[in-house]
C-alpha cells in the first residue's frame, strides 16, 4: 500500500501541543514496514498522550495509515536548508539511540 507520509503530517501538526512531526517507515518483521512518527511537542517536558493522538489519527485517517510507533524529540537532524533528515532518525531509532513512547 502506498502511504503518504505528507497526509499524515498534515494531520498531525493540527493536534494541540504538536509543533512538527516526522512520519517515517520502520522495519517490521511480520508487515515488512510500519508506519512511525517522531513528534516535536510545543512542550518537550510535557508531551501530548500518544494513545490520544493515535484515536486523533484513527478518527482522521485510515486505518492502516495511524503511527504504530511514537517518538518524541526536542529537535530534528536538519539538512543545512532547514529540511528534516529522516534517514537519520531511522538510525537514530535503529540504533536505540531514540526510544519508542508508546507502540499501537
Amino acid at each position: 500500500m502506498n502511504i503518504y507520509p505528507s497526509e499524515i503530517e498534515n494531520l498531525l501538526v493540527k493536534y494541540p501541543g504538536i509543533q512538527q512531526a516526522a512520519v517515517i517507515g520502520l522495519s517490521d518483521e511480520k508487515w515488512g514496514e510500519i508506519v512511525g512518527v517522531v513528534l516535536m511537542p510545543n512542550n518537550a517536558k510535557n508531551p501530548p498522550e500518544p494513545c490520544q493522538i493515535y484515536q486523533f489519527c484513527r478518527d482522521n485517517l485510515a486505518a492502516h495509515k495511524a503511527p504504530v510507533k511514537w517518538f518524541f524529540v526536542s529537535e530534528y537532524p536538519l539538512t543545512p536548508s532547514g529540511k528534516i533528515q529522516k534517514y537519520k532518525l531511522v538510525d537514530l531509532i535503529a540504533s536505540g539511540q531514540l526510544l519508542p513512547v508508546e507502540s499501537f
